[in-house]
């Protein structure tokens, strides 16, 4: 994973350019920070046009290529951004850097770009898995090819304005484990091709063909992982519900679910430590991804890469989520003097405040904090109020690991070798804005405890989410 670009290396640079010229490090001016930050959606596409608010500060737009520049700001600074078309806030706190790129979570912006794929391959009785995996993390798609005509098609989609892109072909051809769960993995691997193939937007490209000179027998290892489940709270504690093998192909992912079922023992029932057959195969690297569940209490998921062939005693830690202490669930009457909080939850990272409405017309809210508490933020500077009488639902996600806020609105999140990712998700309480008409919502930004400089990070959604499992063979993006 790439050490991020941190704080602390912004303000060496800084005092060195000062010793060296007596004058202010770039970016500073008398009164503060110039910040010159840009917007992305979650597949790294600038924004444009969207709302960022300092408060205290007239708010800007960003410009075509997503970015925008506001002057003379103190840190720890918060930051507001507001898409028109999503009716969404998202709310970066307690920032220090003058270079925030800034994650937009709702929806991907650029165009849904695709192409088609076609072939064949030498027929066989196994499952052979053909795919194709572009330069960059957003560029995947694949699928199996027919066992006795050896005929394959798939889709490549992606997001974005670019319209071409160099990869790789790959052919995986496998055995599947006797079914005992629901969900299967390979028992072992007796085909491997690859060949470099490049695709454009609207194109279909047929014809790419697997000899069966091609396709090598690769030599096969194995990855031994054990599962720590959190304890939780009584009388039910949590319970394992997926595990995953995950093959890492450069920036794609061939994923394999299995999925417990407790009424189905003891056939339905993951073991835990588990043994996973892996190929040896020059540059594929492995994975493991793990949920477990607590009845009204929430989930827990992480996601551990770049495990290497016949490594054994390899652990995935699942951490205890937020738990929702106050307002109580089905609460009325909220308005900007309400205090919502949680207990802060395991792994060291960002909590996301997500206020969620029950009608999609009314705005949502996601807030990146590391306190454990936060009001309803005052969003007239975006143009939008929260609606009386409007029923909404919360809840606190918790991702990990990172440091800071900062580094949450730092590159990392586009670098797709992420190598290891967790997050936890609070139960859900819902609650109703107070119904008075015009009641006045508007509020402080921050609770009294939660001001000042905050910290740590997020993967987002990320990879991985529970209605993402699939009980059949998926190839993922790595985003």
């Amino acid at each position: 994973m790439n050490t991020p670009h941190t704080v602390g290396t912004l303000a060496l640079a800084g005092l060195g350019l000062l010793l060296a010229c007596g004058s202010d490090s770039p970016g500073t001016g008398p009164n503060g920070i110039t910040i010159n930050g840009v917007v992305r959606d979650p597949v790294g596409e600038p924004i444009n046009d969207a709302v960022v608010l300092v408060p205290g500060k007239s708010p800007v737009t960003t410009a075509a290529d997503g970015r925008f520049s506001i002057p003379d700001i103190t840190p720890p600074y918060d930051i507001e951004v507001f898409v028109r078309s999503e009716n969404t806030v998202e709310i970066y706190k307690g920032l220090n850097r003058s270079d925030p790129i800034l994650d937009w979570w709702v929806s991907d912006a650029g165009p849904t770009q695709t192409a088609t794929i076609s072939g064949t391959v030498p027929p066989a009785n196994p499952v052979t898995t053909v795919f194709f995996v572009g330069v960059g993390p957003t560029v995947v798609g694949g699928g199996n090819a027919d066992p006795t005509t050896g005929r394959y098609t798939f889709t490549v989609s992606w997001h974005g304005s670019t319209t071409s892109h160099a990869g790789v072909l790959y052919l995986l051809r496998w055995q599947p484990q006797p079914v005992l769960h629901v969900g299967t993995v390979p028992a072992s691997y007796n085909g491997y091709a690859s060949k470099p193939l490049t695709i454009t937007a609207g194109g279909t490209f047929a014809g790419n063909d697997f000899a069966a000179s091609e396709v090598t027998d690769p030599p096969e290892q194995s990855i031994t992982v054990s599962v720590l489940v959190p304890a939780g709270s009584p009388p039910q504690g949590f319970t394992l519900n997926s595990q995953a093998l995950d093959l890492e192909f450069g920036e794609g992912h061939v994923e394999w679910t299995q999925v417990s079922k407790p009424s189905e023992i003891p056939f339905g029932i993951i073991p835990n430590p588990f043994t996973y057959t892996v190929p040896a195969i020059a540059g594929v690297v492995f994975g493991v991804y793990a949920d477990a569940y607590q009845s009204d209490h929430g989930w827990t998921h992480f996601f551990k890469g770049d495990i290497p062939g016949n490594s054994t005693g390899v652990i995935v830690t699942l951490e205890e989520p937020s738990h929702l202490l106050a307002p109580a669930d089905s609460a009325t009457a909220i308005d900007a003097t309400t205090l919502f909080s949680w207990s802060q939850g395991g792994g060291a990272g960002v909590n996301i405040f997500q206020v969620i409405p029950d009608d999609a017309a009314k705005p949502s809210l996601y807030m990146l904090t590391s306190a454990t508490d936060a009001t309803l933020p005052d969003l007239a500077g975006t143009g939008i109020r929260w609606p009386a009488g409007a029923s909404y639902h919360w809840f606190v996600e918790r991702d990990f690991p990172l440091a800071s806020v900062d580094e949450a609105a730092g590159d990392w999140y586009w670098n797709g070798d992420f190598g290891e990712r967790g997050w936890t998700s609070s139960e859900p309480h819902s609650f109703t804005t107070k119904a008075v008409a015009g009641a006045a919502l508007s509020g402080p930004m921050v609770s009294p405890n939660a001001r000042g400089a905050e910290g740590l990070g997020r993967p987002r959604r990320l990879m991985l989410r529970p209605e993402r499992r699939a009980l059949m063979t998926t190839i993922t993006e790595r985003r």
